[in-house]
């Protein structure tokens, strides 16, 4: 065989020479891929915890992502419905600027840590820093173009915590500026410098002016302005980046515990109780809820327990917490009849109770019932009672309270129109009716969404009753015809 001929190895050589020389960019591109994937990163795991830990990179790096984007809709947002009139003034656009700018620049930090990006993993090293370049400048200009809109308000304040810190971060700013047009077009500047050095002081100074930024958007959620028109997005916010909600045990810095109020927010939404206290008894009412014609009405009421001979109450919030609740209550009065032969004093039960549901908001590891109870009872020492209590553990007495959905309404028409010491047990049922009737979401009311129940004394004994579907139907129509006489009353009035 003829010796393979090696004439066109020169050749070659020369033209990678001049390729390399004339086109040195182009050449970085056109290396081998070997090389390329093991500079950029692009690797292949062999190793199923290097697989695994690329997992969780990937995982907290979109958990990062998702944050950004929450954080730009919340500044867009405030600055779209805090008036009103719909009108944006310079210092809403000068918090929605800086914020988005800092947030895009939070956006290529993340590109540049986070390793194991699996989206960037896709594009080549130029696109790379043409995206970082991009992110630089965008995010600047809207930083500048915010600070500018700051400045033209008559009453900024630049010597406050939020205005020395904005004026730190707008500085490593212009730095992130300048860096981002030397990686857009200054592509020989970069040939001409180590890029190790380099890629340290990019990050740090990037850190820097994102964590500045990131201080001066927190300070400027406490500003005023924001709270007052963006309470609850305020609030929100800041409870996500400082997690004073996560534990019952951890108070905020206004002295609040969130898990306790969070539970109070649940009961606020849930079916309605109320409780009246008259001369000769006590009447509690409910709303029913769960009116499907297929459930098996096995249970004798749905909102209100039987506690023991004397006591009885009812529930709102949610049902599971209420018969934990419940069995507890019967529980800590049948041992106080088998250890002294009576029957429990009604404020004793309800403070024993109350005491277990303030530990809920006191230890770790618990969250608090989701349940307010009314409690009606009778013993020697006082008489007729009416109690009630809340997931933090307090609890007071009362002559006509309502708790759950609309309870501030109906409160509000239990002052008008409940008198004391002069409502008798008939009048107190046509009063809830009443109530209820104004405040439940519902255009007309029905006895099956309705339970009622009363507690008098006879013959020294306290007798219990629950209303059936017939006695509450008389009491809705009694008041419908109450009010279509008053209303007929309005209409001849003018004429007379």
């Amino acid at each position: 065989m003829d010796k393979p001929s090696t004439s066109q190895q020169p050749i070659e050589k020369v033209e990678m020479f001049e390729i390399r020389e004339h086109v040195p960019y182009q050449a970085e591109v056109t290396r081998a891929p070997a090389a390329y994937d093991q500079e950029s990163g692009d690797t292949h795991y062999t190793s199923s915890w290097t697989s695994a830990w690329s997992a969780i990179c990937q995982l907290i790096n979109l958990f990062h992502h998702m944050l950004v984007a929450i954080v730009v809709f919340c500044l867009w947002r405030y600055a779209l419905t805090s008036r009103p009139d719909g009108s944006i003034t310079n210092y809403q656009l000068h918090i929605v600027f800086a914020g988005t700018g800092y947030q895009l620049f939070l956006v290529e930090s993340l590109l540049t840590l986070h390793r194991h990006n699996s989206w960037s993993l896709q594009i080549s090293k130029d696109s790379k820093r043409i995206i970082h370049g991009c992110l630089q400048l965008v995010g600047s200009f809207f930083v500048f173009g915010g600070t500018f809109l700051a400045l033209s308000e008559v009453n900024m304040e630049i010597n406050t915590a939020h205005g020395i810190c904005g004026v730190v971060a707008l500085a490593f700013t212009l730095i992130s500026f300048i860096s981002g047009i030397i990686a857009l077009f200054s592509s020989k500047v970069r040939l001409m410098i180590k890029s190790g050095p380099v890629k340290i002081l990019h990050i740090a100074v990037g850190i820097f002016a994102i964590s500045m930024g990131l201080i001066t958007l927190t300070i400027g959620l406490y500003s005023p302005e924001f709270r007052t028109s963006q309470e609850d997005l305020s609030t929100a916010l800041i409870v996500i980046a400082r997690r004073y909600d996560t534990r019952t045990t951890i108070f905020s810095p206004e002295g609040r515990l969130y898990q306790v109020e969070y539970a109070m927010e649940a009961i606020s939404h849930a079916g309605t109780s109320l409780g009246i206290l008259a001369t000769d008894g006590i009447l509690l009412a409910a709303e029913r809820r769960n009116t499907n014609k297929l459930l098996d009405e096995v249970f004798f009421s749905e909102k209100i327990y039987k506690l023991n001979d004397d006591m009885v109450c009812s529930v709102a919030g949610i049902t599971s917490d209420a018969n934990v609740l419940t069995n507890e209550l019967r529980l800590i009065a049948q041992r106080y009849l088998l250890q002294y032969g009576e029957s429990i004093p009604c404020e004793q039960l309800v403070s024993w109770l109350c005491d277990v549901k303030q530990a809920y908001t006191q230890y770790g590891g618990k969250r608090p019932f989701g349940v307010s109870i009314l409690y009606m009872g009778w013993d020697k020492h006082y008489g007729y009672q009416l109690y009630q209590s809340d997931p933090s553990g307090n609890y007071g007495g009362w002559k006509a309270t309502c708790i759950g959905n609309n309870s501030a309404a109906a409160v509000s028409s239990l002052k008008q129109e409940y008198k004391e010491n002069e409502t008798t047990l008939a009048e107190a049922q046509a009063l809830a009716i009443k109530v209820l009737s104004k405040t439940l979401d519902m255009t007309k009311l029905t006895p099956e969404k309705v339970e009622m129940a009363t507690l008098t004394r006879k013959d020294n004994k306290t007798i219990i009753r629950i209303l059936t579907s017939t006695e509450v139907e008389k009491l809705i129509a009694d008041f419908e015809k109450s009010e279509a006489e008053a209303e007929a009353a309005k209409k001849q009035a003018p004429k007379s």
